[in-house]
């Protein structure tokens, strides 16, 4: 069949090429139209003998060539919204389309991205990464303090206790070291426990996790109340008062002193709970009178119970605050090791 061939006064969608006889008239090939049999164009199609017209080819198709009897469905990756295109058109960054014939594309979903056009599928979020929104052409780090360690993910997760990260973009969290702890999720460090105490083991969760390193301070267990650490050191034999203060300095910290009755009640509970026959604290007594040495208001708190013989004689200026089924105290020389006391820090 060819565009030159002359259909005479043949009925439409016929031609004959020798004479004008209609008995010997021919139907047009599939793809040609009317009289002359024409070609359809580019982007129309007819797949019928005889035909006097040409189709556009539907949305979700293309043709390319002239005189087709059939459109070429889109290939993935690719779209067509119109009717009789010669062309399909790449989908967009930030799309897919995993189908033949489609009149659309699709945003990729979260969890996934892609960065090129015309593409069938999107790509899923590296570890470390994320996407929480549909149709991005890439994804987003996970912050500091925060992980994931699967791919395709919409979301990261924070660091668990015991454990920080202080990078972006990690698949993982590091346990905080010998000698430190943390107490709160998704944090971007460990706190170091103070001087002179250290954790047991790595990933340590709280304060009281640190021990005293130092043989004559430890062992013994940080607690928390009202915003401060307090370090209770165990019952030992030989330790004068100077050698306990000292221990609490290594720490950064200073014996104890009592300012109120709940911070009295929150100390009492707990070396009562102990093995603990008496503790030093920062009291300074001079002639019956008490007070704390480093307090920033150096006034003494006496909780009313109890009650031992406070001379403050000048070579016994130190007290034991001793626990035998209620508060009593003994003013001792603070060199004094004679008494198997305890300490508390603050």
């Amino acid at each position: 069949m060819k565009g030159s061939l002359v259909c005479g006064s043949c009925p439409q969608g016929q031609y004959n090429a020798n004479t004008d006889s209609d008995e010997t008239c021919d139907w047009c090939a599939n793809g040609v139209r009317q009289g002359a049999c024409v070609a359809c164009q580019a982007g129309q199609y007819q797949d019928q003998y005889g035909s006097s017209a040409c189709l556009p080819c539907p949305s979700g198709s293309y043709q390319n060539e002239s005189g087709s009897a059939e459109c070429l469905p889109c290939p993935p990756g690719q779209f067509q919204s119109e009717t009789g295109s010669q062309t399909c058109i790449p989908c967009a960054v930030g799309e897919y389309q995993n189908q033949n014939g489609s009149t659309s594309c699709l945003p990729c979903p979260v969890g996934q991205f892609q960065s090129s056009s015309g593409q069938a599928t999107c790509s899923l979020c590296q570890a470390g990464h994320y996407q929480d929104t549909i149709g991005q052409t890439t994804c987003s780090s996970c912050p500091a303090g925060q992980y994931q360690n699967s791919t395709g993910q919409s979301t990261c997760i924070q660091c668990p206790v015991g454990h920080y990260q202080s990078s972006v973009g990690r698949a993982a969290c590091t346990a905080c070291p010998i000698g430190q702890y943390q107490s709160a999720a998704g944090a971007v460090s460990c706190v170091s426990c103070s001087s002179g105490s250290t954790t047991a083991a790595t990933g340590s969760t709280s304060a009281s996790d640190c021990v005293v390193s130092d043989p004559n301070c430890g062992p013994g267990y940080t607690l928390q109340y009202a915003g401060k650490n307090y370090y209770f050191g165990d019952p030992k034999q030989g330790r004068s008062q100077e050698a306990a203060q000292t221990c609490c300095q290594n720490m950064g910290m200073i014996l104890v002193a009592i300012n109120d009755a709940q911070e009295w009640n929150f100390v009492d509970s707990n070396v009562a709970s102990t093995s603990y026959n008496g503790y030093w604290c920062d009291a300074e007594c001079i002639n019956s009178v008490c007070i704390w040495k480093n307090s920033p208001n150096s006034v003494f708190y006496n909780p009313g119970v109890g009650g031992g013989a406070i001379d403050g004689a000048g070579n016994e200026p130190c007290l034991v605050m001793k626990w035998a089924g209620g508060i009593d105290y003994q003013d001792l020389a603070c060199t004094s090791t004679s008494y198997n006391a305890g300490f508390v820090c603050e």
